[in-house]
């Protein structure tokens, strides 16, 4: 199993504090390594899908000044962390009842307080640097995947410390072009509000969503005639050559329907009718995860389908199916077909 490795970070105390929960949290993971077991996706079907992630943290004190806020950009800065998955900052936010999970970084200081050097500041924090940047990680996406009752989302990380660390990380990862990094912040109440336990899972399973494949929907047309079904040769891309059942993602806000209408239009010119649902399949590749959802299909007219998005198209015995090289994806879904009566 592959292991992911994540920066932790979490500061010292500040404001007369004599501990801070983000270190505390940060100093008791850095150095482990952990399977976490995600159990099915709340949004899919769940079937055969089971989601175990490994996780390798390691920690990284800051200071609560300038100085502790530049720390991981400049590692950024010298590829320091091309190796990491993903940065998780960790961060107290005194007074709050629930953990939350920050959707941006805010080009603005307002200290109520000084920090730790002394420091006060109410300036942008990068000069000519963009009003926000937004967190590569979804903060919607990680609270519907097992956490609603408990991670709220923010968008405002608040104009201390806190969210000049997360600009200034943000910032240097758009400015070296990193998009294999992933990069959030987590607030976290006093441990008087919630256990050291329960924030100590909860960053485990923030973590394990953080650094999981990324997951795709797609939708997949079976066309049949009589003992035959249509089947289609991958023109391009790390699958080329292999065999598929024509369809594709389904894009955000569209109906299943309407996904099988456009991506048969789009693939092979043709205008179709989705007739019945006929299988499910999540299968899990090493660079993502995808959740199939195959209809019945039927075509209008007698054209020959475009050769648009494959190389061939060819109408197969049920029989002889299995002979075809599939996309490793499809194979269970061949496997269904040949066991109909």
């Amino acid at each position: 199993m592959e292991v992911r490795r994540i920066l932790l970070t979490g500061f010292e105390p500040f404001g007369g504090l004599s501990e801070n929960i983000s270190w505390q949290i940060a100093e008791f993971l850095g150095g482990t390594s952990s399977i976490v077991e995600l159990g099915p996706r709340e949004s899919g079907s769940g079937q055969g899908l089971h989601r175990s992630i490994c996780v390798e943290w390691v920690a990284q004190r800051l200071s609560v000044d300038e100085a502790g806020s530049r720390t991981i950009a400049e590692m950024i800065s010298t590829g320091g962390l091309d190796e990491f998955s993903a940065i998780i900052h960790l961060g107290l936010a005194r007074g709050a009842k629930a953990p939350r999970i920050e959707s941006q970084g805010l080009n603005k200081n307002s200290f109520r307080e000084a920090d730790n050097s002394g420091r006060e500041s109410n300036e942008c924090i990068i000069e000519n640097g963009p009003d926000k940047i937004l967190c590569s990680v979804d903060a919607n996406h990680v609270c519907r995947d097992g956490l609603a009752s408990i991670l709220e989302v923010s968008h405002d990380a608040g104009g201390y410390v806190c969210n000049e660390t997360l600009y200034r990380t943000l910032h240097a990862l758009n400015m070296a072009e990193n998009k294999q990094i992933s990069c959030t912040f987590l607030h976290l109440p006093p441990s008087n509000e919630m256990a050291f336990n329960s924030q100590l899972n909860l960053v485990k399973r923030v973590s394990a969503i953080v650094v999981q494949p990324p997951h795709i929907e797609v939708v997949g047309a079976l066309f049949r005639n009589g003992n035959q079904w249509m089947v289609s040769r991958r023109a391009s891309g790390i699958h080329a050559g292999l065999w598929e059942f024509p369809g594709g993602k389904l894009e955000p806000g569209e109906t299943v329907s309407d996904a099988l209408i456009r991506e048969c239009n789009e693939e092979l010119g043709w205008a179709i009718h989705p007739i019945r649902f006929f299988e499910r399949i999540d299968y899990v590749y090493p660079h993502v995860s995808v959740e199939l959802e195959f209809w019945i299909c039927k075509y209008e007219g007698n054209a020959s389908p475009a050769l648009r998005s494959h190389t061939e198209h060819r109408w197969v015995d049920k029989e002889d199916l299995h002979v075809l090289n599939w996309l490793e994806a499809d194979i269970p879904l061949v496997e269904r077909i040949q066991s109909l009566d």
